[in-house]
């Protein structure tokens, strides 16, 4: 998603939130699929919610032409259970500006597997890595799915959704910043 439609994605939610699900709650969390399966979800409180690990309630997806497997289903769950077990590292062990991991590994000959995840920024590195594991046992026997929490997501699927590239996100200003050759996705 788009920086311009993520902030229209937001500001929906916000709305929708407010003025007409929960206008007057202290706490609330919804979300918004603009139909192209994006998905922002916003979330209000009256607690500090930094660093804490929230992992319900969750959103699960699937797109309209994703199915669940038929063939060659040990390979495929190996497959994505590797593939999900090392975007996870990847993303948990990474600093607070970059917590997701892209990436796609083959299946059978012709069949190929990508994915998404994405922590918080201000999880540690434990809680990151168990948000996303707990996660993902939802999906066994699917050729794609999305869950999204209030603290990770991930997506999968059998249709290419991500680019990498090795653009970084903004930082933060510093006074000593470092080249960083980190590659980061982007997705649709």
């Amino acid at each position: 998603m788009d920086l311009e439609s993520c902030g229209n994605c937001i500001s929906a939610a916000s709305i929708s939130l407010t003025a007409s699900t929960c206008p007057n709650v202290s706490q609330a969390i919804g979300g918004i699929d603009d139909g192209r399966y994006n998905f922002c979800m916003l979330q209000y409180v009256d607690y500090d919610i930094f660093g804490l690990m929230e992992t319900s309630p969750y959103f699960f997806m699937s797109p309209e032409n994703i199915g669940n497997i038929t063939e060659n289903l040990v390979k495929f769950d190996q497959t994505r259970n590797r593939l999900m077990e090392k975007l996870i590292s990847e993303a948990a062990a990474r600093n607070r500006l970059q917590k997701y991991a892209v990436g796609n590994e083959t299946v059978t000959g012709i069949l190929r597997l990508y994915a998404l995840v994405q922590c918080n920024p201000d999880l540690s590195e434990a809680d990151c890595y168990r948000c996303l594991n707990d996660a993902t046992i939802c999906c066994d026997k699917k050729e794609g799915g999305r869950v999204i929490t209030p603290s990770c997501s991930f997506r999968y699927e059998t249709n290419r959704f991500c680019k990498p590239s090795i653009e970084r996100p903004p930082e933060t200003p510093s006074t000593n910043p470092t080249p960083s050759t980190n590659p980061k996705g982007t997705c649709t």
